[in-house]
């Protein structure tokens, strides 16, 4: 009886053990930031093709357990001389702020409009130079390419202030 408690105490240390071994193996793999063409960035734990990995210090640099553990339960600071807006006021400056982001969106859609227009001119235009002549110019080809772009950069910034919009 005694071998077999023996055994399973062994056994339970041995996978504990290994676990912490695999949590900590985890955490020393690194964490990679990948800013795609877009600009969207994006962090993960796997390493991918163009994503820059990130340096953190050695759990020393933070100094002892005690002060990291101090700093992480000590409250925040009072906010005795934290200026303060009365909810008044702060309706005023929302209402602001909504009118301002509304403004911003009837702006960006109106670019997005006139830049549809001139994309979907320019495919015309390109539609009719190749029937009559059966070959596009790589000139057009460009210009339209740089129009859905700037027509996709202006859906972002639409959905974007629609968005904050909708946070209020």
């Amino acid at each position: 009886m005694r071998q077999r408690d023996f055994i399973l105490s062994a056994l339970t240390a041995i996978t504990a053990l290994l676990a912490l071994l695999a949590v900590t193996t985890d955490v020393r793999a690194g964490i990679y930031k990948l800013v795609d063409e877009d600009g969207r960035v994006t962090y993960t734990n796997t390493p991918a093709r163009g994503a820059q990995k990130l340096q953190f210090g050695a759990p020393e640099a933070f100094g002892s357990r005690a002060a990291v553990k101090a700093v992480v339960t000590t409250p925040p600071t009072s906010m005795g001389n934290f200026p303060k807006v009365s909810a008044i006021q702060q309706k005023r400056r929302d209402d602001q702020r909504r009118q301002i982001l509304e403004n911003e969106l009837a702006e960006e859609t109106k670019r997005l409009l006139e830049m549809q227009r001139a994309l979907d001119d320019a495919k015309r235009s390109l539609q009719v130079q190749a029937d009559s002549t059966m070959a596009g110019s790589l000139s057009d080809d460009e210009r339209i390419t740089q129009l859905r772009k700037q027509v996709a950069s202006h859906e972002r910034n639409v959905m974007a202030l629609r968005t904050e919009l909708e946070k209020l």
